[in-house]
């Protein structure tokens, strides 16, 4: 037992050191911005030999989230992906209090009781990349997970058109009656991914308990993406499909491609039959327990990576 908990450490230790040492050799950057009276913060990661003319990809984390735990628990891909290109710039957005302003009226968060126009400060940091850095202001992308994918579901409902793609983690749409925002359903090219096992919100729909406090209800995860298929004016038919296998051979998830001729948007969805209240990637797989379990065969920063380049 002692050594198995030494092994642990050293494993926990390890990573630790890993995820550290990137910030030494390039450390992150910062800012920030006055929004509603208060003091809104982000961090970016910036590749040492940018291209002229970057993307530039928020990544928006969940409720109780720091800005550093989605650079952790997305294993630091986004970071590397971005360096192996040089043509990409990786925002993580601080939510105030550590959740967002979404489209979701009983979800009771601080941000929700203020109203802070989250959106704004979305809106205010492409301003700041698009003045220090030139980005390409036709490819701007939206990553979200949990919340911050709820929070995705609003730019998606009212900024459709300032971004070229989005991928939503654990993070069904909630019931129209219990949605404040607008909800447009402008055609959008998405990657959504749902455990079948999420502890938190139920890939069948239902209502989301956090901490025994109820967040609203949501559709179920097919729903939802039957949902963007339709705004989308896609054939309800996947194109194609792809299993993911464990060492055992077994299948522990399914993507489904679909496309639209008429709008040239695409969706993908991935349901994974083991995983939970997660993100699935292969380079980080020490998730909270209380979760439910993380998928290492699907790797989510790598698929969003694919899928916005299939955008161009």
């Amino acid at each position: 037992m002692k050594l198995l908990i030494f092994v642990s450490i050293l494993i926990i230790a390890g990573v630790f050191i890993t995820f550290r040492w990137r910030h030494i050799i390039n450390p992150n950057k910062d800012g920030s911005f006055l929004i509603d009276n208060l003091q809104r913060t982000f961090i970016y990661h910036l590749p040492k030999n940018l291209k002229p003319n970057p993307k530039l990809i928020f990544v928006y984390h969940g409720t109780g989230m720091k800005t550093w735990m989605m650079q952790l628990f997305t294993g630091h891909e986004f970071d590397r992906l971005a360096d192996n290109s040089q043509d990409a710039i990786i925002v993580y957005p601080q939510g105030y209090e550590t959740s967002w302003n979404d489209c979701r009226t009983i979800a009771n968060t601080p941000p929700k009781k203020l109203n802070l126009d989250d959106v704004g400060f979305t809106e205010k940091i492409i301003g700041y990349f698009q003045n220090k850095y030139e980005i390409n202001s036709q490819e701007i992308y939206v990553v979200g997970f949990s919340n911050g994918g709820q929070f995705a579901t609003r730019l998606m409902n009212e900024k459709p058109e300032l971004f070229k793609g989005f991928a939503i983690i654990s993070a069904p749409r909630s019931y129209e009656n219990e949605m404040q925002c607008n909800n447009a359903q402008s055609p959008v090219s998405v990657i959504l991914f749902n455990g079948m096992k999420d502890p938190i919100i139920p890939y069948n729909g239902g209502e989301v308990i956090l901490k025994g406090k109820s967040y609203g209800h949501v559709y179920s995860a097919e729903q939802s993406v039957l949902h963007w298929l339709t705004a989308s004016r896609c054939d309800t038919i996947p194109t194609s499909t792809h299993d993911f296998k464990n060492k055992s051979g077994e299948v522990t998830a399914v993507q489904q491609f679909f496309s639209s001729i008429e709008t040239g948007k695409k969706i993908s969805f991935i349901k994974m039959l083991n995983g939970g209240h997660q993100i699935p990637n292969k380079k980080f797989s020490m998730g909270i327990p209380s979760m439910g379990y993380v998928n290492k065969e699907v790797d989510a920063p790598r698929l969003i990576w694919d899928f916005f380049e299939s955008l161009k």
